[in-house]
């Protein structure tokens, strides 16, 4: 049993269960009413591409678990640091869009998203 990795099982578990159920609901209030054609057009693409997102974390989830208390053998140190380099890059992406958008309620604090995929990143590191 690997804990580290188990741990990133773990928050991610309960990340999908918030994108799921806090994450939607939040979404779906973006909803432009009374409108249609490129408003609602865009309403349903970010609905659709928010939900996308869920599959890639029950996969990644999945193969987290199995990495953790599987036997992968020869797979599980570049599975882990490939995984790891994945949460690093999203990590990087959601802070840099932060600070490029640089809206107001819109900080690093308030979207701490950044935080958590970078923790896992170098917690699946150590993992490794």
């Amino acid at each position: 049993m690997n804990i580290p990795i188990l741990i990133v099982a773990a928050v991610m578990s309960v990340a999908i269960l918030g994108h799921v159920f806090i994450g939607t609901r939040e979404t779906a209030t973006l909803e432009p009413r009374a409108a249609s054609g490129k408003p609602m057009a865009n309403w349903v693409q970010t609905m659709c591409a928010f939900q996308m997102l869920t599959i890639d974390l029950i996969v990644l989830t999945a193969a987290l678990y199995w990495l953790a208390l599987g036997e992968p053998g020869a797979l599980a140190r570049p599975l882990t640091l490939a995984i790891a380099g994945y949460f690093a890059l999203q990590g990087l992406l959601w802070l840099g869009h932060i600070l490029w958008f640089s809206r107001p309620g819109a900080s690093l604090l308030t979207l701490p998203h950044w935080a958590v995929w970078l923790g896992c990143a170098a917690l699946l590191w150590w993992g490794a």
